[in-house]
């Protein structure tokens, strides 16, 4: 498990792909497993309550149905194990690091932008430009269009859960 972790740091570091992984559903069941619950903590940060939880459940139903009409669309679906498990292993890595901080702001509107609002941009932003770069792989495609792909997925993401929770 640690040479697993050891390749998602890498995926995080630009070094590795998605195809360094093994193409294991157990393997991506744990990430899943993992990411969700990571994430859910964080999402209490932004919306206490039961939304919460159904943001976490929305996005990652979304992102699962993303990755796999992604590779589909490309006629590559033997990548959807390991393209998912990148995708949710990764997530969870920034989720963990973004965490900390993600505890100690205080909930609701600022009126100023905080150093810790500052390093959750931070991270956001890594966490798109390794989606791009996930999905450079996954896809065969380079890194900008990979990036433009994880922007609209983003885009997309937030949307969607804005909608179904809002």
């Amino acid at each position: 498990m640690f040479e697993v972790v050891q390749r998602l740091v890498g995926i995080c570091l630009f070094q590795n792909g998605p195809q360094d992984l093994p193409a294991s559903w157990n393997l991506l069941i744990v990430a899943l497993a993992v990411d969700i619950a990571l994430g859910y903590p964080a999402a209490m940060a932004y919306s206490p309550g039961d939304y919460a939880g159904l943001q976490i459940l929305v996005a990652t139903a979304v992102t699962a149905v993303f990755v796999y009409g992604a590779v589909n669309a490309i006629g590559q679906g033997r990548r959807f194990v390991q393209t998912a498990t990148a995708v949710f292993g990764t997530d969870a890595i920034i989720t963990l690091m973004a965490l900390p901080i993600a505890l100690t702001m205080a909930p609701g509107p600022r009126t100023a932008v905080t150093l810790g609002d500052l390093g959750l941009l931070a991270m956001g932003v890594w966490n798109i430009a390794i989606l791009g770069h996930i999905l450079r792989h996954a896809l065969s495609v380079t890194l900008g269009i990979g990036v433009m792909v994880a922007l609209g997925y983003t885009l997309a993401v937030v949307l969607i859960t804005g909608a179904i929770t809002g």
